[in-house]
């Protein structure tokens, strides 16, 4: 565990999933220890900043919609694509 943590503090983001299984494997034998409160809200705090900037900027927002009304989700379920196959 000592060496899972120490590399995550180096920065090897590959790292986090070892230590998720290592304080899981804690929990699930009954031995948790304070220190991975500690550790999984470091880590998760980690996570959300970097990757919730990305994806917001990636997918965007619920804004695209709000011009929409209901008649417009309608038109796009009416519509269908008449496809013949080549011969």
């Amino acid at each position: 565990m000592k060496r899972r943590v120490a590399r995550l503090q180096e920065g090897e983001e590959e790292a986090i999933p070892a230590v998720f299984e290592a304080v899981l494997q804690r929990y699930l034998i009954g031995k948790p220890i304070d220190a991975d409160q500690d550790l999984m809200r470091e880590i998760l705090g980690k996570g959300t900043e970097s990757k919730d900037s990305d994806e917001e900027d990636e997918f965007g927002s619920d804004s695209d919609l709000e011009g929409m009304s209901d008649s417009d989700f309608e038109e796009e379920e009416d519509f269908k694509f008449d496809a013949k196959p080549r011969s």
